[in-house]
């Protein structure tokens, strides 16, 4: 499980206060060059022993079938049903796949008693819902993330970092640390929310200065835990040069707790 939308913080930032456009011609040759360099008899040999494993595990595989896949596939279809939809946006959103990674940082930064990785047994993540010019330091963006934890009392724990001072001052110094730029602000923790079964957040603003323009934008900054039994969803919101529409998000937050009960 992630917390897509305070890692993005630095990314927004990065794209938007300094249009830093993305470098990842190195990398694409790189890859042709391993490609291409790789021999093809090593290649043949390799291919012939993979195979031989693939042999040796197959009734492995078909022993276990039964007793795991049908679990994780209910916990994967839990995780993306919880999730928020266009439909649960105003007309003027626009809607884009979510082209974030897997991200647990925060969490193996703040708070490394818990193996968030280890502990996931399903996650989903939502598109991202953008209204108003990014490009333009005004708009605002919208995501969620749903995990399907090991157990309750896993899910339980997790909700609980973000009532969690010490976890609200880590992530901000992480969020900074990783836009840097002149940046100051603090998210605070905000717990006992009433929404589902629990839930608590983080919320704050950052005020960023553009090294070549001396210009300030800030950031609005909103992120809620939502937790049903097992299953937790991360909502976040992020508004670049405008402020945050609480009542939209208390609207997505109840969605996902409708959609969590099933």
């Amino acid at each position: 499980m992630r917390i897509r939308t305070v890692k993005a913080v630095a990314a927004v930032m990065v794209s938007v206060v300094l249009a830093t456009a993305a470098c990842g011609t190195t990398d694409d040759e790189g890859s042709a060059d391993t490609t291409t360099t790789a021999g093809g008899e090593e290649t043949t040999t390799t291919a012939e022993e993979t195979t031989t494993t693939e042999e040796e595990t197959t009734t492995t595989e078909e022993e276990t079938t039964t007793t795991s896949e049908p679990d994780d596939d209910d916990a994967e279809a839990r995780a993306e049903a919880a999730l928020i939809t266009a439909e649960d946006f105003p007309a003027d959103f626009e809607s884009t796949p979510s082209t974030d990674g897997t991200d647990t940082e925060i969490f193996d930064e703040c708070a490394p008693e818990v193996d968030v990785t280890e502990e996931t047994v399903a996650e989903a993540s939502s598109d991202d819902f953008t209204t108003g010019d990014l490009g333009a330091n005004e708009g605002t963006q919208y995501s969620a993330d749903s995990a399907v934890l090991s157990s309750e009392d896993v899910a339980t724990e997790i909700v609980d970092l973000f009532g969690d001072d010490a976890f609200a001052a880590c992530a901000s110094e992480g969020v900074k640390e990783e836009l840097d730029l002149a940046a100051t602000g603090e998210l605070e923790a905000v717990g006992d929310l009433a929404v589902g079964d629990q839930a608590a957040g983080l919320q704050g603003a950052f005020t960023v200065t553009d090294p070549e323009t001396n210009e300030d934008v800030v950031l609005d900054v909103a992120v809620a835990a939502i937790r049903t039994g097992d299953l937790v969803t991360i909502l976040g919101g992020i508004g670049v040069g405008q402020i945050l529409d609480s009542d939209l998000i208390a609207e997505l937050a109840d969605t996902i707790a409708e959609r969590q009960e099933g």
